[in-house]
């Protein structure tokens, strides 16, 4: 049995509960989930994701890509919404949209993250972008958590010294 490893001390935060509820979330994972991370994943007749490969994951790169019309449909709703979910992503630094020039027009592709190390060795490490900010928010509610301690100790510090100074006998009340 093979287990998915997520790192977990950010599922309990209200940011990324809030996120998880958002339908933001699943065109995120529906980007994650395209991300080219090896040759075996490149077919001779898809020229996008042999392009992937050699020009952005061969250099340290994790992208992805769907057409914004094929998300629309797999996530049932419409192309206008996901455009506005991949804004939304990008303005939140999940990810980076990288517009690539082809005869026919312009292709986007999504990059979540980087790697770095060798590829099936101990030393392969990615880093998803996603992971960072939501970590980051994890920090910022411990400390918080740490601060609100404090000020809780301090202010029964101060009640006592305060007690103290007025020789109070009574029973000390919390």
């Amino acid at each position: 049995m093979s287990y998915i490893k997520i790192n977990n001390d950010y599922l309990r935060t209200p940011e990324y509960i809030k996120f998880s509820k958002s339908t933001k979330s699943t065109a995120f994972f529906f980007i994650l989930s395209s991300v080219i991370r090896k040759s075996v994943d490149v077919k001779s007749r898809s020229h996008g994701a042999n392009y992937i490969y050699n020009e952005h994951y061969l250099k340290g790169e994790l992208v992805g890509r769907y057409s914004q019309v094929d998300m629309a449909n797999y996530l049932n709703t419409s192309q206008s919404r996901i455009s506005v979910y991949i804004n939304e992503l990008e303005k939140d630094g999940f990810i980076k949209t990288i517009k690539r020039t082809i005869s026919k027009g312009e292709i986007n592709y999504y990059q979540v993250g980087v790697w770095d190390g060798v590829c099936n060795q101990d030393s392969y490490k990615e880093t998803l972008w996603f992971d960072i900010i939501f970590k980051g928010y994890t920090e910022i509610a411990k400390h918080k958590r740490r601060e609100s301690k404090n000020i809780k100790i301090h202010t029964m510090i101060e009640m006592v010294e305060d007690m103290k100074v007025k020789n109070y006998k009574g029973p000390l009340i919390m």
